[in-house]
């Protein structure tokens, strides 16, 4: 591990810190009070997220058997967005376990999303106004990348390249729909932080391909960095919830 890390992978040791905190709680519950079902699910759904976003800390770069990957101008951005994928494990084996949402929440049926929104809302994203106007500048800004059915050199917003290369023609879903009707109406009102970060844990599985789609490295990175950083926030937020609750 390199000797001096970003903010946002301090604040997601803290988170780590703070899950671990929280575990040991419900471990001391299952000494006094037995192996329920509701304290297995926490204290494996606490582990889990634990153990991942101290991957996602901890993470320093990715190395390929390949000098020519090594050596891309993607790398930067290949590791963030492993790391915002190793952030969201953690936080997706949170929202959706019951026992530990329903401390936060009243029991129904939620969609992912809806469990996703539950858990952000728990307390203030210190970074959210910032990265909700860093990102809504990048999907707007203007870019020329290649597209079917398009002459050469047509420009689009970033936000309807990535539209037109990754959801479908009918996208089904919310999160889905709402991109697509921002993207058709360059209206972003609709395309709040969660929502942002929801669409991002499948926009990242295309990995570099979604530079082109972005105009540029840097505006990839800076969105990607932007979402994560909120995220690390969403955990550490999270994290001292369960412990007030436990």
């Amino acid at each position: 591990m390199p000797t001096t890390i970003s903010q946002h992978q301090a604040t997601l040791l803290h988170a780590r810190k703070l899950y671990s905190h929280a575990a040991r709680a419900v471990e001391h519950k299952i000494r006094s009070q037995g192996l329920l079902q509701t304290f297995s699910e926490q204290v494996v759904g606490i582990g889990v997220a634990a153990d991942w976003v101290r991957r996602a800390a901890e993470m320093a770069e990715i190395r390929f058997v390949g000098d020519n990957l090594n050596k891309s101008r993607h790398s930067e951005s290949f590791t963030e967005v492993v790391r915002f994928g190793f952030s969201w494990f953690g936080l997706n084996a949170i929202f959706t376990r019951p026992a530990i949402l329903g401390l936060f929440c009243a029991a129904r049926h939620m969609s992912e999303f809806e469990q996703f929104k539950e858990v952000y809302g728990l307390a203030p994203v210190p970074s959210h106004n910032n990265a909700l106007a860093l990102a809504h500048r990048i999907l707007l800004t203007s870019t020329t990348p290649r597209l079917p059915g398009e002459p050469a050199g047509t420009q689009v917003t970033i936000l309807d390249a990535v539209c037109r290369k990754y959801l479908p023609t009918t996208p089904k879903g919310k999160t889905a729909q709402s991109i697509a009707q921002s993207a058709k109406s360059n209206n972003l009102l609709a395309l709040d932080l969660p929502t942002l970060i929801y669409a991002f844990r499948n926009w990242s599985v295309h990995g570099n391909a979604l530079n082109g789609s972005f105009g540029s490295r840097r505006a990839f990175l800076d969105y990607a960095l932007a979402l994560e950083v909120a995220l690390a926030e969403v955990h550490v937020n999270v994290a001292s919830a369960l412990l007030a609750k436990l």
